[in-house]
């Protein structure tokens, strides 16, 4: 990277817009310039703030910007025409705050930036180490009078997410200087127009998108006056804002080259019905942001025609603007964005952005390019739902009609990466090289979207094995036959005993006759092998592996297996079934102790928990299924000193699930499960009250079998039929 350069304006006798500026209250302005004295890291850029401040900052001060000179080029004199910078050099700072390295500004509502509802808007900036600009626009939703998903307020400081990590390496923007925008107005950072729904004379929907960013961009300028490259980077809700802030950016940065990622939010409406991007438009208030001489914007049902017209007139030539670049990621059958925003079917939403999408790459192949991939998921550069909602969950409106939706986000990673094409942190990587005198030595920035065909839509597997996971230790993956992408599937994940593949534990259970019957998506998940050639399991503090300092993070690579399973199959993350048995047992009993967010139910034949049952600390109830012969001397029935028994492990379970102890009961009933034994030979034990809303813990206590029972074809369904029950 070059060398950062001195932070003083280009040119004193014009400083930029001050987000401070307060012409009715200099002192105030005056605080705020002490509480935080070196904007610029220089003398020279304190006077100027404080000449700017003295001054006035007069309206025509507040818009100025150095751009030698010259007219403002055609459409960005359009732009201003219509209005679109009015808000510019017009928010008031009420607080300054420090949050870990960053540093968050929180503006006076009265002076225009609002929240949803009405609370504060903030936004934060933070130092880094090169002189290029990262601003990123948070997601989170969408408000309009039929529909509000939305987050009502701005958060302090920076979140931990993975484009914001500043110590994260597959970050490819870790060192930019950064200035982050919450997203908490409901109109994708474009809207500036409030609303009356109840007719009570109160303000129900503050629209204020326009006003937060001006905001937040005029604070990028007063920062960082001089970068040699802005990253406009969005995800979700943040993503379609970029179209709002780039006319924004191009005003205040008029000859500094400008890249826009646009994650998981390509300008995308509802196919053939521009009544609906019209409505969404004229409800947030943001007609002008459609240039009058953009003439595929009017009557579109997308917003991709202005994306052209801005790549056509917001960039370089003779107009002397800086270069503008676009680069796109996209899952092909984005669930959020089809599903819960646009209610259209995935296999629609595809269809549309390949068309629009490859139109503008078409058209502009070297500034705008794509990284298209298969599957549902949501985001690629956040890697955590908070990253999305926040925190702050009292913050988040969400529609019931949209929650059992919301149950299948999947998001995506920076370490993503479609089938024969590079990473997400690998391919912006390569943009950053391209767009340098001395990148052509790196990988090619290159557009990637993989032809359909071969795979059954968004890249969902036809039914025939798949193979998900790491190469060193792949998991095989059952679908049903008339898997039909769209309906989401529970999951069941075998997990193998000691010296056990999950092939040889499913030749022994034949899970796989029920992935058709029931509907199931099945996954062969194998242990890692230990020093003695068998596969086994690091599930607990006893168990298994010998070497526990040598020993895999087996949680990780099992979440690891069901976030690869969600890129490439509809599941429902909420109806996840570990099925394991003896060290698989341990190790489903493991994945329900540290994640159970992440399980719905285990099934443990022959398996046992933690020695120490306290390392055990479930966020919530599990369903549990424990299966246990009274005659297996490898895992005694009664547990031994190296691991619980199977009444021990249910009372467990049940105390976790605020089941009553003393409903603890033997069934009247007993079933006939073993082939080898006559007779009814199973004992279920159950609670019978206390337990949580869809908590049950049972006990199959076998009257034989030893460690690896011979079962009868009922079992499997009697297992798998109690697990998914909901």
């Amino acid at each position: 990277m070059n060398q950062r350069p001195q932070r003083a304006p280009s040119n004193p006798a014009r400083a930029p817009a001050q987000p401070w500026c307060n012409r009715s209250r200099p002192a105030l302005a005056w605080h705020l310039v002490a509480l935080d004295p070196v904007p610029w890291r220089g003398v020279a850029g304190l006077l100027v703030l404080l000449l700017a401040t003295s001054a006035g900052c007069s309206a025509d001060d507040s818009a100025a910007i150095d751009a030698a000179g010259s007219a403002p080029a055609p459409g960005m004199a359009e732009l201003e025409a219509a209005g679109l910078f009015a808000p510019l050099g017009q928010a008031v700072i009420a607080e300054t705050a420090t949050v870990g390295a960053a540093t968050t500004y929180t503006l006076d509502p009265a002076s225009g930036p609002r929240c949803l509802r009405g609370a504060p808007f903030r936004y934060s900036v933070r130092d880094g180490a090169s002189d290029e600009l990262l601003v990123f626009l948070q997601g989170g939703g969408a408000c309009w009078s039929e529909f509000c998903l939305a987050v009502n307020k701005a958060p302090l400081g920076v979140p931990e997410v993975d484009v914001l990590r500043a110590d994260l390496p597959l970050n490819p923007y870790r060192d930019h200087d950064l200035v982050y925008l919450p997203y908490c107005d409901g109109s994708l950072f474009a809207g500036d127009r409030d609303h009356d729904d109840d007719g009570d004379g109160a303000i129900d929907r503050y629209h204020r998108g326009l006003r937060n960013l001006a905001a937040a961009l005029d604070g990028a300028r007063a920062r960082f006056p001089q970068p040699s490259r802005v990253v406009l980077a969005g995800s979700s809700g943040g993503a379609y804002g970029s179209l709002a802030a780039l006319p924004l950016l191009r005003r205040l940065y008029p000859k500094v080259p400008i890249d826009i990622i646009e994650d998981s939010g390509p300008g995308l409406g509802r196919p053939g019905e521009p009544a609906f991007l019209a409505k969404l438009l004229g409800e947030f208030g943001a007609e002008r942001l459609i240039p009058p001489s953009c003439v595929t914007c009017q009557g579109a049902a997308h917003l991709t025609p202005l994306r052209r017209w801005q790549l056509q007139h917001l960039r370089g030539g003779a107009d002397g603007l800086g270069e503008v670049r676009v680069a796109t990621v996209a899952a092909l059958r984005d669930g959020i964005l089809a599903d819960v925003f646009l209610d259209i079917p995935g296999a629609a939403f595809e269809t549309a952005l390949r068309m629009e999408t490859g139109a503008l790459a078409a058209e502009f192949p070297e500034r705008y390019r794509r990284l298209l991939m298969p599957g549902r998921h949501h985001t690629a550069l956040l890697g955590t739902p908070a990253a999305i909602l926040g925190d702050d969950l009292s913050a988040v409106e969400l529609p019931t009609q949209a929650l059992s939706k919301l149950s299948g986000l999947v998001l995506g990673h920076l370490d993503d990466a479609p089938p024969g094409g590079p990473t997400v942190s690998a391919w912006l990587t390569a943009m950053q090289a391209a767009g340098t005198a001395t990148g052509g030595a790196a990988a090619p920035w290159l557009d990637f979207a993989p032809a359909p065909g071969g795979l059954d839509g968004g890249g969902y597997p036809l039914p025939a094995p798949l193979t998900i996971g790491p190469a060193a230790r792949p998991a095989q993956v059952r679908v049903p036959k008339d898997y039909d992408a769209v309906t989401p599937l529970p999951v069941v994940v075998l997990l193998g005993g000691q010296g056990f593949s999950a092939a040889e534990a499913e030749a022994w259970l034949q899970l796989g006759k029920a992935v058709d019957a029931l509907g199931i998506v099945l996954v062969l998940a194998d242990g890692v092998v230990d020093g003695e050639g068998e596969p086994t399991w690091n599930a607990t503090d006893t168990c298994c592996v010998q070497d526990k300092q040598k020993a895999p993070d087996d949680v990780g690579y099992l979440l690891g297996l069901l976030d690869a399973l969600g890129k490439q199959v509809h599941i429902h993350p909420g109806r996840v079934v570990l099925f394991g048995h003896s060290a698989g047992g341990f190790m489903a009993y493991r994945m329900a102790c540290d994640h159970a967010d992440r399980v719905a139910a285990v099934v443990s034949v022959a398996g046992s928990g933690h020695q120490d049952m306290a390392l055990c600390k479930p966020s919530r109830p599990v369903r549990v299924l424990q299966v246990h012969a009274q005659d297996d001397e490898v895992m005694p029935f009664s547990g031994d000193d190296e691991a619980p028994g199977a009444m021990a492990m249910t009372a467990f379970w049940g105390a976790r699930a605020g089941c009553d102890a003393a409903s603890w009961h033997s069934q009247a009933e007993k079933l006939d499960l073993l082939d080898d034994v006559n007779g009814e030979d199973t004992a279920v034990y159950a609670f019978g009250q206390g337990c949580a809303p869809g908590a049950d813990v049972r006990l199959l206590h076998l009257e034989g079998g030893g460690h690896q029972p011979m079962f009868r074809q009922n079992f499997r369904m009697f297992a798998l039929q109690w697990a998914l029950a909901e």
